[in-house]
């Protein structure tokens, strides 16, 4: 509900700077990757693997949900220069490495943190 009301309330104003659609991408991105993993978790216990995999996943994710939010803006204002330039565009696209890598970072850590409190939890 939150993404949607930034998404609608990003798309009127003349924003052309990446941070502010990187950033929405990022969230909708997280937001798939934990009700992927809340529906996984409910039938059973999920590896760390797994869950870092998720991250992954979600993380080259980013680059292709941030270009297509950038052309539903630049579709929807119809200026005749488009909001975003197309070295803008293939930033987005060269950083996708490093949104992965940061995907499977950040699932791969709350795994090995998910791992260990579970672990804790059973020795009390």
């Amino acid at each position: 509900m939150l993404i949607a009301a930034t998404f609608f309330i990003w798309l009127p104003f003349e924003d052309i700077d990446v941070r502010a659609v990187v950033l929405l991408a990022t969230a909708i991105c997280a937001w798939i990757g934990v009700r992927i993993l809340i529906r996984l978790a409910n039938k059973g216990k999920i590896s760390i693997a797994y869950q870092a995999l998720i991250g992954l996943l979600c993380g080259f994710g980013i680059s292709p949900v941030a270009v297509g939010l950038m052309a539903v803006k630049t579709g929807l204002h119809g200026h005749t220069l488009p909001d975003f330039t197309p070295e803008q565009i293939y930033t987005v696209i060269w950083l996708s490495p490093y949104f992965g890598i940061s995907g499977l970072l950040i699932g791969l850590g709350t795994g090995l943190l998910r791992n260990y409190l579970e672990k804790n939890a059973l020795q009390s």
